[in-house]
């Protein structure tokens, strides 16, 4: 008689493949990155890893997509909090967009790989767009409550959150190559923009 097959033991031995992924794709370029590597890393036979994702580009689009869903339901997470202001969630998502040099190092690196790959591979480039699709949406129901709060004051909402995300892809890079950086200053400075940003003191469709 076959055996039946855990759901949630085979939900998490994929995700745990998946992860190892990421971290492979952090700390080196995506071409390394081979089904032999994650079975290695991950301690398992290479079987159990082509049995989750039969060829390589199967096993790098999904760990793209774990790594952004992670994000998005982190965004969401501190968006959806009733009990903060919108000030206090914009200082936990500035935080989590730079919580240590080494991690916003490893992030560029994920990323810099990610784009690498995406550039040739339509899904791998889907996901990505989906996660800045999802970092708009965060920011849009950010605003709206901070109008609410009486914080946001600025008419271009759209323009404001491109901004944002600009601000933390810049200075991630930054970071990631000046790790030396005053790190709370840092995230102070971007708070005290994103501040004039959204009372609309520095609207990005003003004209001078």
């Amino acid at each position: 008689m076959a055996r039946t097959r855990d759901p949630k033991l085979e939900a998490r031995r994929r995700r745990d493949l998946l992860d190892v992924t990421i971290g492979l794709l952090g700390e080196g370029a995506f071409h390394a990155v081979t089904q032999e590597k994650v079975a290695q890393a991950a301690g398992v036979s290479k079987g159990v890893v082509t049995y989750y994702f039969p060829t390589k580009h199967d096993l790098l689009v999904s760990a793209i997509r774990r790594y952004h869903e992670q994000v998005r339901d982190g965004l969401a997470a501190i968006v959806a909090n009733a009990s903060l202001s919108t000030h206090d969630k914009l200082r936990l998502l500035i935080h989590a967009a730079f919580p240590s040099a080494e991690s916003v190092e490893r992030e560029v690196r994920f990323q810099s790989e990610v784009w690498s790959y995406a550039k040739d591979q339509p899904e791998a480039r889907e996901a990505v767009v989906e996660s800045y699709r999802d970092f708009r949406d965060a920011c849009a129901t950010l605003l709206d409550a901070g109008a609410d709060e009486g914080l946001v004051k600025t008419k271009d909402r759209e323009g404001t959150y491109r901004m944002i995300h600009a601000l933390i892809d810049g200075l991630s890079f930054q970071l990631a190559v000046q790790p030396d950086l005053d790190l709370p200053e840092l995230r102070a400075g971007l708070e005290r923009v994103i501040l004039l940003l959204v009372s609309g003191a520095a609207d990005p469709g003003a004209r001078g």
